[in-house]
């Protein structure tokens, strides 16, 4: 067996496309045989060793290869290193077949693949049991590449006796997913400890708490002052019947580990990711203004937060960055490693896996942060806090935030499909009342495309985010609103909410504006270089939709021109930051004041 590394090996066979010759078909052909065997051996004619040819299917999809390190060099751009696994955990044979079966279960039941397998993943004596019929590779463990330096012998579990190199290797593996765990912990901690105690401890001062809420920062929120405490606040000791801190803290971190989990874990399949490329309304966007605008990427320092499939980095790449940074915390890194090594830009584009906040970036400062943030609604899933921590921590006095501003809108609806087809239709179910089964859908915002007919008011925009200046404390907030219904309508349904994006290329001069009532279209047009798009009705369908807040008992007669005035509130539900809750207050001639709130997310 040759001792030239595996890396070299698979160029070797990949750059050539050398045959594998089958040696346990071969085996005992050197040896003493009669004739008759002899002469039969001889006559196999091509059509029989054409039947005989081996694929090895790939490790990582359904690919298949003639080659078995053509088929392993495959894996390996596509993020999973068999040889290099192989080597770090130091497997025997037996060892191997485990990490195969391992690798293949995952596959077939489209669950990621860790990107760094440990010892604890193969230590089930299941994994002895094949996943793919007559495996072609398991057959051709012992032909691979062997490690440059191989001074091991064998263990009845299938593994090596460990080396020095691989043993300080596990002990690393084991160290590194400590310090994870461990700051995550800290992470949660920390933030919970600051909610809690703004919750439940928010007191100014000598202020009155005898009532049931004190004034919030301006914005016109409000926090709960806890019943159990009196004027000297922090210095009182909770009532027994009361949860302590403690108690209140284990719960929450509970709660938002397994929140945090859900939510990353949510962008580690490819539907979504399928889905966001396909909106040419939001990726277009993002490649018109990159390529467009080449001069503010060319031989400069890019980060990408939230860079899924890496499809941004590579625009961005593409239009002459010097270096990009594409930082995900999700197990879809893997893919974007696999895409950007694919299109040859690896020597530009770094894949970081981590939170923003906790992942220690490889420069000080960036010229460029390029996200796609938005949720629902703008700010469902609460990504945007991430978005401004990076550009506070990272991004160079003077430089660019892609895109750079948001505006929300609002506009009352009449008439939807939605409500016509989804609520309304139960309370005639084959002559059956059923209208109870519908309630809850007057209780939560419902994403859905609706039709630019449905829209019964002028649409107005309710709140304007600069990305280059907005605080993370503005994101919760109160704003008035004022309408005209356009056309006289039977009922008021409730209320569509969606927001529009612009993508300025400059902070300052005439080009940078963007004002409240812009409209995207018209913006675009008047501008250089300028890209912006709506999410909203009148626009082309995005897979972000409009939000529709369906009122409970909003069905009088309005007449056109009639006017709407009211507040909207959003809020981000206490317990799940990434979920949101939207309270609209509104008057009109027909109805006196109305009132309702709606939840986003569960």
């Amino acid at each position: 067996m040759a001792s030239a590394s595996h890396d070299e090996a698979i160029d070797r066979q990949a750059n050539h496309k050398l045959a594998i010759t089958d040696d346990v078909s071969m085996s005992g052909s050197d040896s003493e045989s009669d004739d008759g065997n002899e002469e039969n051996w001889m006559d196999v004619d091509a059509d029989d060793e054409d039947q005989e040819k081996v694929t090895y299917v790939s490790l990582v999809d359904g690919r298949k290869f003639d080659n078995v390190l053509e088929m392993i060099a495959y894996c390996k751009v596509k993020g999973l290193d068999f040889l290099g696994t192989r080597d770090r955990l130091g497997l025997d044979f037996m060892g191997c077949i485990k990490l195969v079966n391992f690798v293949r279960g995952k596959t077939k039941g489209n669950q990621p693949i860790p990107s760094a397998i440990t010892v604890s993943d193969l230590e089930s004596e299941d994994l002895m049991m094949p996943i793919l019929s007559d495996d072609a590779l398991i057959m051709a463990l012992d032909d691979l590449p062997q490690p440059a330096v191989s001074k091991t012998g064998s263990s009845s579990g299938g593994l090596q006796q460990p080396t020095e190199y691989v043993e300080l290797g596990r002990e690393n593996d084991m160290l590194r997913e400590r310090l994870e765990q461990i700051e995550q912990q800290f992470m949660l901690y920390r933030e919970s400890v600051a909610r809690t105690l703004d919750q439940r401890w928010g007191i100014a001062g000598d202020s009155d708490t005898s009532g049931p809420v004190a004034s919030g920062n301006g914005s016109g929120r409000a926090k709960p002052i806890g019943s159990g405490l009196a004027k000297e606040g922090r210095g009182k000791q909770p009532e027994q019947d009361e949860p302590s801190l403690n108690d209140i803290m284990k719960k929450e971190i509970g709660e938002e580990e397994e929140n945090e989990t859900d939510y990353f874990d949510s962008y580690a399949g490819l539907d979504i990711h399928e889905t966001m490329l396909k909106d040419k309304v939001r990726t277009e966007a993002y490649r018109d203004f990159i390529y467009n605008n080449k001069q503010l990427f060319a031989g400069k320092t890019v980060l990408d937060v939230g860079c899924g499939t890496g499809i941004l980095s590579m625009f961005c790449a593409k239009a002459g960055a010097k270096r990009v940074i594409a930082v995900d915390n999700s197990d879809i890194v893997r893919a974007a490693r696999a895409n950007i090594a694919a299109n040859g830009l690896e020597e530009t584009v770094t894949v970081l896996r981590g939170k923003v906040e906790e992942v220690k970036l490889p420069v000080e400062k960036v010229d460029v942060i390029v996200s796609e943030w938005m949720g629902y609604c703008l700010t469902y899933e609460a990504m945007l806090p991430s978005v401004l921590w990076a550009r506070d921590k990272y991004l160079v006095e003077g430089g660019l935030m892609v895109p750079s501003h948001a505006t929300l809108r609002l506009a009352p609806v009449s008439r939807t499909k939605y409500v016509e087809n989804s609520v309304h239709w139960w309370a005639d179910v084959y002559g059956f009342d059923m209208a109870k089964m519908a309630e809850s859908r007057r209780d939560h915002v419902v994403v859905t495309t609706m039709e630019k007919g449905d829209v019964a008011g002028d649409p107005v925009p309710f709140r304007l985010f600069d990305l280059h200046a907005v605080a993370v404390s503005e994101l919760e907030f109160t704003s008035n609103f004022e309408t005209r219904l356009e056309r006289g309508i039977d009922c008021m349904e409730g209320w569509a909410v969606w927001f529009d994006i612009f993508f300025a290329n400059t902070r300052s001069g005439s080009n940078s504006e963007v004002n409240a009532g812009d409209l995207p279209h018209k913006w675009a047009e008047t501008g250089v270089d300028r890209v912006a798009f709506t999410t909203g009705p009148e626009g082309t369908p995005t897979h972000w939709e409009q939000g529709l807040c369906i009122a409970k008992g909003s069905m009088k007669e309005h007449e056109e021109g009639d006017n709407l005035i009211g507040t909207v509130e959003f809020k981000h539900r206490s317990g799940n930051r990434r979920h949101l809750d939207i309270e609209i207050k509104w008057e009109s001639r027909a109805e006196g004041g109305m009132e309702q709130k709606w939840l986003l997310g569960s």
